[in-house]
């Protein structure tokens, strides 16, 4: 299959034969557990890496998510996400006790 295309690689690339048929065993073995991880990139709507998922932890709930960032992008847009979601989050907040 695909994998036995790259047997050639380390010739052609001036790599070492021995570690690089480790590699390709680990990735046949792990190939399981990589394609669920595919899966739920594609049901948390990942485009790519990095993606940055940016929000609010709700205890015992997890993240509640208020923004995803896709690519690397610089710290200003960062910063201004994190701002709106500050906030938007202080005009949420309620006093201690009411729900």
């Amino acid at each position: 299959g695909a994998v036995q295309d790259y047997r050639s690689l380390p010739g052609q690339l001036n790599l070492e034969p021995g570690r690089f048929a480790r590699c390709i065993s680990a990735a046949d073995r792990l190939a399981p557990e990589l394609e669920a991880d595919k899966k739920l990139g594609d049901l948390l709507g990942i485009r790519g890496t990095p993606t940055f998922f940016l929000g609010k932890l709700d205890e015992g709930q997890g993240l509640r998510v208020s923004q995803i960032i896709y690519g690397a992008q610089p710290a200003e847009a960062f910063a201004r996400s994190i701002e709106r979601i500050l906030t938007s989050q202080a005009g949420q907040r309620r006093p201690a006790g009411v729900k």
